[in-house]
């Protein structure tokens, strides 16, 4: 083909082909990171999976717990689902029906360190 005495069909004919190229090409690159994504989510996904099953959360669940302080605020359930939500790592739907605060024994220090870090803003 003589690109000097190239036609205006033959222009309209090179240029669908090379946009078919270029789909094509960026359709396998998306079909190649979906397949990576596959291969490396696979293992953590299976290691989720085998988590709650853990010898040494048993062991924790059966420790005798300490006695309930008050009702917790709203805010303090929020905080609470979002740390299991985190731990848990997956999109999961579960509802919280009762929280227990328990009192732990803080000396002056630690009760005061805790009322001025609540009482000033970041």
């Amino acid at each position: 083909m003589d690109f000097q005495n190239m036609s205006f069909m033959d222009g309209v004919v090179i240029s669908l082909f090379s946009i078919l190229i270029v789909f094509v090409v960026l359709l396998l690159i998306s079909y190649l990171i979906d397949i990576v994504r596959l291969i490396l989510y696979r293992n953590k996904d299976k290691k989720d999976d085998s988590a709650p099953n853990d010898p040494s959360m048993e062991s924790i669940a059966e420790e005798p717990l300490p006695v309930p302080a008050d009702k917790p605020d709203s805010r303090t359930a929020a905080i609470i689902a979002a740390a299991i939500a985190v731990f848990l790592g997956k999109d999961t739907r579960f509802v919280i029906k009762n929280v227990k605060r328990y009192k732990t024994p803080l000396s002056e220090w630690e009760t005061a360190g805790i009322k001025d870090a609540q009482r000033r803003p970041l």
